[in-house]
């Protein structure tokens, strides 16, 4: 990847492949991306999180509970960054 997200937010249902596919096989390209699963199916979340979703999220979503697990999981990232440097 020649630029790294901070934050991906993933939805389950996609045309070509799950988003729990797409979660496995982009952490594998980019293991630190921090996915934020989102979904309107309730029975992803166990398999979102299996695959490495940071957070899940039902739909729908208020915007000020995106804006709050977005601001958690950016802190996650850095105090993941200060520690292993």
């Amino acid at each position: 990847m020649s630029q790294k997200p901070h934050i991906i937010l993933m939805d389950h249902r996609m045309p070509l492949m799950s988003g729990t596919k797409v979660t496995r096989e982009l952490l594998k390209i980019e293991s630190s991306a921090c996915i934020i699963f989102v979904s309107a199916d309730d029975s992803a979340r166990e398999d979102a999180m299996k695959e490495g979703a940071k957070r899940f999220l039902t739909k729908p979503v208020r915007s000020k509970t995106l804006i709050s697990e977005i601001e958690d999981v950016l802190k996650l990232k850095d105090a993941t960054t200060i520690s292993t440097e």
